[in-house]
């Protein structure tokens, strides 16, 4: 892999306090190279026998700065292979499972819920109350779930509990919030042990566990903890302008010494001025903050030196960011480009000082027409693969919305202009099949599908039945029952027949195949299908035996 660059002075700085001990907060424009002074703070770290841990704030990030890191330590030989980069919600598990776990009368392990699982526990919560102004389908829907979830994180976020929603709701004439402030009691009563429920397992969204973190430091002196707390003596946060105020209590926990007097030395470092997770709950005021008393107390220092494009594009950055509400200090903002070597410093002019004659340089063009705009692009594209030779995959466009960038990517291969194959992000939760095969596995786990002595349960049943794995409507349904009483005894039970088919692979098989050349052969072979997909999850969760048919390890027409 290739070294980090070396610090320029400022770096250096950084660096020589960060080795003195101190908690520092630094400030740096887009370009200055706080990423690589992170790395660099955290191997020199590790090469000093240090337990040092760099945090990011989202999972895309970390996940980034966890292969970069990795590459650097085995560069320089220093780490022990453990995880050195983690979010900030992570991180905190570690801390509390460690807490709850490693006790001489162990606890059981919290539960960090995803966005799936906390979808799921939501739906069974948001029906209990009654939401003024909302139809029935509304409150029903995923997307308002969603808000509800956006707005209990960013509760818990900002420490503003069930009674003081419920007030802000009557002063700001908001009616959804006194529901919501009853539904935050019961998500804000999670992962909190008593002693009727010290067995139970803790479900903590990530916008909680921070917390929890930090009440498990606090209480880590308590009798039956075996392991010293997991506090590492280096604590590094890249982009810290778009952690939230959880991170920064979790940070200020991790500064604050312990009984035995040991604390964590914390660096962070972040721009305001590129903040893009404040509809997540970020804060770039958290750069300002870390300075107080009553944070981390840090002391601040900034980068001055812009390594990263050129003059001209620095110019468009210093007027654009010019433009946007200082947050604490602009000190930050009148960092310069970086002199080649052997050159001396030059303050930027503007954009007129670039290489005319190169590839760089800022120009603005108003289009008269969203084509005319997509055709003048296509243009330059095409102008810098012809007489500048680029590669077609180091030029980007970047557009405001997803939207605009089906649009868009539809006019330039009009046009012209090869494309990189991108797919849609999709939230695998969000997708039919996904919970239908979700829905089938926990019925299956849960015994509803039934058993070796049992038919299926007739909701779970039919649940599968109309799911996109199987694909029968309620008419299909009705036409197979209309055919199964024909030659079968009255039910004594509800879909008594129905059941019994799809309870054996054998029976559904035989059915469809002596339907197979009436009008219902479609529909039986559907539900012959299904019944595989019984037989299959039985066997798989051992709650089954393999019919006549061995067919326990295929579903849906015999297809592995």
């Amino acid at each position: 892999p290739a070294p980090l660059p070396a610090p320029d002075a400022s770096g250096r700085a950084v660096l020589e306090r960060a080795a003195a001990g101190a908690d520092l907060v630094v400030l740096g424009a887009a370009g200055t190279g706080k990423t690589c002074l992170a790395l660099r703070l955290l191997c020199d770290a590790l090469a000093l026998g240090r337990d040092a841990l760099l945090l990011a704030p989202t999972r895309t990030r970390a996940d980034s700065l966890r292969r970069r890191a990795a590459r650097l330590m085995r560069a320089r030989g220093v780490g022990d292979g453990a995880v050195r980069v983690r979010t900030p919600a992570g991180y905190a598990f570690t801390v509390l499972t460690t807490f709850l776990t490693r006790r001489r009368d162990p606890l059981p392990a919290p539960v960090l819920l995803a966005g799936a699982e906390e979808d799921a526990a939501l739906a069974h919560l948001v029906g209990v109350e009654h939401w003024p102004g909302l139809p029935p389908e509304a409150v029903a829907s995923r997307a308002f779930r969603t808000e509800l979830r956006s707005l209990l994180a960013r509760a818990g976020e900002l420490k503003v509990d069930a009674d003081r929603l419920a007030a802000l709701g009557r002063e700001l004439g908001i009616p959804v919030w006194g529901p919501a402030s009853a539904l935050l009691r019961t998500w804000d009563a999670q992962g909190r042990p008593t002693a009727r429920r010290r067995s139970e397992t803790r479900g903590l969204d990530t916008a909680r566990i921070q917390d929890r973190a930090v009440e498990a430091l606090e209480d880590w002196d308590a009798p039956g903890v075996l392991d010293r707390p997991p506090v590492p003596d280096l604590v590094v946060v890249d982009d810290y302008q778009d952690c939230t105020a959880a991170t920064a209590r979790l940070l200020s926990a991790l500064a604050r010494p312990d009984a035995a007097g040991r604390r964590a030395r914390v660096v962070v470092l972040g721009a305001p001025d590129v903040a893009v997770e404040p509809f997540r709950g970020g804060a770039p005021s958290l750069l300002v903050e870390a300075e107080d008393d009553s944070g981390l107390a840090a002391e601040r220092l900034t980068l001055d030196a812009v390594h990263r494009g050129n003059p001209a594009l620095h110019a468009v950055w210093r007027d654009q960011a010019g433009r946007v509400p200082v947050t604490g200090t602009a000190s930050h903002r009148g960092a310069l480009m970086a002199a080649a070597p052997g050159e001396p410093e030059a303050p930027v002019a503007g954009a007129d000082e670039a290489d005319s004659g190169g590839p760089g340089g800022a120009e603005v063009v108003v289009a008269s027409s969203p084509a005319q705009e997509a055709a003048h692009v296509a243009r330059m594209l095409r102008g810098e693969r012809i007489h500048r030779s680029t590669p077609w995959d180091s030029m980007a466009v970047i557009v405001r919305s997803a939207g605009r960038a089906q649009v868009v990517a539809r006019e330039l291969r009009r046009r012209g202009v090869p494309l990189a194959t991108t797919a849609p992000a999709v939230l695998l939760r969000a997708e039919p099949a996904t919970g239908a095969i979700l829905a089938t596995a926990r019925a299956a786990l849960a015994g509803r599908l039934g058993g070796a002595d049992a038919p299926p349960e007739r909701p779970s049943a039919l649940d599968l039945l109309t799911s996109p794995l199987v694909g029968l409507s309620s008419l299909d349904l009705r036409r197979l029952r209309r055919r199964l009483r024909l030659d079968r005894p009255a039910e004594a039970l509800p879909d008594e027949n129905l059941l019994a088919a799809l309870d054996s692979p054998g029976a559904a098989s035989a059915l469809a195949e002596g339907l197979a050349r009436e009008p219902l052969a479609e529909q039986a072979a559907r539900l012959a299908a299904a019944a595989r997909i019984v037989s299959a999850a039985r066997a798989a969760c051992g709650t089954g035996d393999e019919d006549e048919t061995g067919g326990s390890g295929t579903v849906d027409g015999g297809r592995p």
